[in-house]
């Protein structure tokens, strides 16, 4: 009797994980749809914020002016942004910029429809979970006073008819762009202040091409992968377009060299699924693992990550991820 109830309790074990690692999307929506407390019982909520525009009771004031079906569209969309986009690093932590990307339409002709079971298909009902949570915020953030972060709406990496929404971390962009000051005159002009890029990046539609000029060093440092880490990912990109050049063989065969000792130097940055409540995992990059800068990069966010799943035991997950939206 006792075998066969550990042959149960194993496969119970089983099923859940293959559940998790097949579909980790549609675990999340049950829990957002179904939550449960995430200290249990006797878990003391969290205090509220007085909302300083009112003086009256944050919760009170803007979350209960929310019908229930927007406040769960948006408890799914920084469900997933924390999960699966980093959000977490940014918010909580220095993370400078963090983008979650979902498809607005069928794509043009030179980028092929996903799959029908990737959540990044028009169709999917995750995709489609997306975009509503993202309607919904666009509805309500004016109810929500952002000083140092800020979420904006701006085309994809790529233009592949996908939208990206962009987490801000001010301080820590600011910060990131006076330390790396040269790297960005060196491509964007001397004229290139802090200040100047932020509000750039802030009032733009087309953050990563139109104010970064698709340039993977500059984009890499400001999503927190590493100076150093961002710019060796630049010249592989480099090496990769110039060893496709057909006209110059000997340039194109060295390139082909370059690329492989870059390849070769880069990995990722983590590796498998952590499993805690938020189902979140460390930042996802490539890195050079060996350099002191990955070393100090791990660490940091090994403490974000500890950091973040004991915030979220203080209370209900949709207003404490608001109320350090609106943190001074």
């Amino acid at each position: 009797m006792k075998d066969n109830k550990k042959k149960l309790i194993c496969l119970g074990v089983f099923l859940a994980l293959l559940l998790f690692f097949r579909e980790p999307y549609s675990v999340l929506e049950q829990l957002v749809l179904f939550p449960r407390n995430p200290c249990g019982s006797g878990c003391v909520r969290a205090p509220r914020l007085d909302a300083s525009h009112t003086g009256r009771d944050f919760w009170e004031t803007t979350l209960e002016t929310i019908p229930k079906e927007e406040s769960q569209s948006l408890e799914f969309f920084f469900r997933s942004a924390i999960a699966f986009d980093s959000f977490g690093y940014c918010l909580f932590g220095a993370k400078p910029l963090s983008v979650l990307v979902y498809c607005e339409s069928p794509p043009n002709g030179d980028y092929p429809l996903p799959s029908f079971d990737s959540r990044f298909c028009p169709f999917h009902p995750f995709n489609k979970k997306i975009k509503k949570g993202w309607e919904v915020w666009e509805k309500n953030h004016h109810k929500f006073h952002l000083e140092n972060y800020a979420l904006i709406k701006c085309k994809n990496f790529v233009d592949n008819n996908f939208s990206a929404v962009v987490l801000i971390n001010k301080k820590a962009v600011l910060q990131t762009i006076d330390t790396n000051l040269n790297d960005f005159k060196s491509i964007l002009g001397e004229h290139v202040t802090a200040k100047w890029l932020l509000e750039e990046i802030l009032n733009s539609k087309d953050v990563f091409g139109g104010v970064l000029k698709n340039h993977q060093g500059l984009i890499g440092t400001l999503l927190g992968y590493g100076r150093n880490n961002a710019w060796t990912f630049q010249l592989r990109e480099e090496a990769q377009q110039a060893k496709k050049d057909p006209i110059r063989i000997v340039h194109s065969a060295a390139a082909q060299k370059r690329w492989q000792a870059l390849n070769k130097r880069l990995k990722l940055f983590t590796h498998g699924q952590r499993f805690n409540s938020l189902f979140m995992n460390l930042p996802g990059f490539v890195a050079d693992l060996d350099s002191v800068e990955t070393q100090i990069l791990k660490r940091k966010y090994e403490q974000d990550y500890q950091n973040i799943l004991h915030r979220y035991k203080e209370g209900e997950f949709l207003e404490i991820t608001l109320r350090q939206l609106i943190s001074k």
